[in-house]
Order: structure tokens, then C-alpha cells, then sequence
């Protein structure tokens, strides 16, 4: 399930703005899987 991901502009300390999208949508996938696996 792992995935790679180039946030561009970004290096090593990614920008909160910038992270927070890219987070909300790899844990909104995860729950949806894990409801339909139930």
C-alpha cells in the first residue's frame, strides 16, 4: 500500500500547507478500504 510522492518545491521540511492535503487523502483512502474489508 505504499506509495511515492514528489511534493514539488518541497525538500526536507515540507511546508504544513503543503503536507495536510497529501495526509487528509492517504488517510481518507485507508478508512474507505478498511470499511469495505469489514
Amino acid at each position: 500500500r505504499g506509495r511515492h510522492r514528489t511534493l514539488t518545491g518541497q525538500m526536507r521540511e515540507v511546508a504544513p500547507q503543503v503536507l495536510a492535503p497529501v495526509l487528509a487523502e492517504f488517510f481518507a483512502r485507508d478508512v474507505y478500504a478498511y470499511g469495505r474489508a469489514s
